[in-house]
């Protein structure tokens, strides 16, 4: 099942990042509009799509769940077929970083990229899902924030973790990755933080790949 709704900016640059929404809010929303256009003003491509569940959720004005994990990794792999001949990315916020990063391995991305990851369910630490960060990709990486109820610095610390993954702490950030009014920090301010260390992740693994390639 694929996505009725996709939006590609920055179509002439490279790498491609496929960036997937959250389970409460569409890929028309402030933060996927806002990291879109930071990624895209710093010459990287950005293909938004929206799940099945959300086309109906824009549709009817009405609250749905999200559709069952394979139907959200089948229709993100569907969106990935149409990046063709360009180096790519998975990008994911909360629900889609999970998508991401269990589907980068069979969509050939160079790796996965979370924002916001939900380590486990809200007040639910038992149950965690860091079994789902698990992929052959060369690097990946998370962007959390400390104070996020969905996977605090001090759990995420506590869990055992790929060695292929890089994670990076917003402090005092929720779980939209806007830390707490008292830092001073907007969250225009933290987003361009954050699109900036996406930018330089990527770029840090292109000069390894190509060091790779050439040794």
């Amino acid at each position: 099942m694929g996505s009725d709704w996709i939006q590609w900016d920055g179509q002439q640059h490279e790498p491609v990042l496929v960036f997937a929404h959250g389970a409460g809010a569409g890929p028309q929303s402030p933060f996927m509009q806002a990291i879109s256009d930071l990624l895209v003003a710093q010459g990287v491509g950005v293909l938004r799509f929206e799940f099945p569940y959300w086309t109906q959720v824009r549709e009817q004005a009405r609250r749905r769940p999200p559709n069952p994990q394979q139907v959200l990794q089948a229709c993100m792999l569907e969106v990935c077929e149409q990046v063709q001949n360009h180096p790519l990315w998975l990008l994911g916020k909360s629900m889609g970083a999970r998508v991401a990063f269990q589907v980068a391995d069979q969509a050939g991305a160079l790796g996965a990229i979370g924002l916001g990851f939900p380590f486990h369910p809200a007040a639910k630490k038992d149950k965690t899902r860091t079994h789902e960060l698990y992929n052959e990709r060369g690097a990946n990486l998370v962007i959390q924030g400390t104070a996020d109820p969905l996977g605090k610095q001090d759990w995420v610390k506590q869990q055992r973790l790929p060695d292929n993954l890089q994670l990076h702490w917003v402090a005092q950030g929720n779980h939209d990755l806007v830390p707490k009014k008292a830092t001073g920090v907007s969250a225009e301010q933290s987003w361009q933080q954050v699109a900036a260390r996406v930018i330089q992740f990527i770029r840090q693994s292109e000069q390894l790949l190509a060091k790779e390639v050439n040794s």
